[in-house]
């Protein structure tokens, strides 16, 4: 049967001659001292937004940076995830950009696995059953995922996982020190159309979206074949952080709206935590 979801065509350019690109950088001096932030909360929703959390200039130093290394494609089918990328190790970055956030987002996170066995799968409860205890921040991963987005890209409906930092042993749950809670999204430049960030709220999102398959034969949620409307839309601008919980905490669905025109920098990192204690129960 036919599926609305098949590979697009379109004429390769350069920038896709090569595999996603992998470097180690020092970026942290190109940001300049910065004044106080704010950070605005989106209803009681645990998703917040950080105007200017990096200024025109330094976006643009850093893009030319970034440019300069060049990006690659990847591995997922153009028709789920149609963005190139370049991803870097930079400590120094993530010390900075920690420095003007780490005021902005929840010291301590409680995570409790819920009783109800539907909430538990909603929140992928079985992909971290190591998660339960008191978690507290103390900085951005240092692997940032850059990505480029042109004309006609997107990314489809999906839910962020979380990064652990090591793996439970001997089914020890408190064998796992950190892993990331909240993830980081910076837009990094304007002059495109489309390209929003949009959420998908509601209880009944799945109602709302359409399931389709990709040309790699996997089953992927779409809004635009189904005429769904987002609950929450994020209009980029430059140097704007967009930071929401991932699961098990919070299960947000989002998707990156096609790509009008022009070109769209992204820059992802997650804010990492470290286990606290665990809970009574598990001691």
């Amino acid at each position: 049967m036919p599926v609305s979801g098949t590979k697009r065509q379109r004429a390769q350019s350069s920038d896709e001659t090569h595999q996603e690109i992998h470097v180690k950088s020092e970026w942290g001096t190109l940001l300049d001292r910065h004044q106080v932030l704010t950070a605005r909360r989106v209803g009681s929703h645990n998703i917040w937004l950080v105007d200017e959390l990096l200024s025109i200039k330094e976006c643009a130093r850093l893009l030319s940076r970034a440019e300069a290394y060049g990006f690659g494609t990847t591995h997922y089918e153009p028709s789920y995830r149609g963005n190139l990328r370049l991803t870097t190790i930079d400590a120094s970055l993530a010390r900075v950009v920690w420095e003007r956030i780490r005021a902005l987002v929840p010291r301590t996170i409680t995570l409790r696995k819920p009783d109800d066995e539907a909430e538990k799968a909603a929140l992928w409860w079985d992909h971290y059953p190591h998660a339960e205890g008191e978690w507290e921040a103390y900085g951005l991963n240092e692997c940032w995922r850059l990505a480029k987005y042109r004309a006609g890209d997107r990314f489809l409906c999906h839910c962020d996982e979380a990064y652990v930092g090591s793996s439970p042993q001997e089914g020890r749950l408190d064998a796992v020190a950190e892993m990331s809670m909240l993830s980081v999204n910076i837009y990094m430049n304007g002059g495109f159309d489309n390209g929003r960030t949009r959420f998908f709220l509601r209880d009944d999102w799945r109602q709302q979206l359409k399931l389709i398959q990709d040309a790699s034969g996997e089953m992927r949620y779409h809004a635009k074949e189904h005429g769904a409307e987002p609950d929450l839309s994020v209009v980029p601008t430059v140097g704007q952080c967009l930071l929401f919980q991932q699961p098990p905490g919070q299960c947000y669905y989002h998707d990156g709206e096609e790509l009008g025109s022009g070109c769209k920098y992204l820059f992802r990192s997650d804010v990492m935590y470290r286990r606290k204690r665990l809970p009574a129960c598990l001691t």
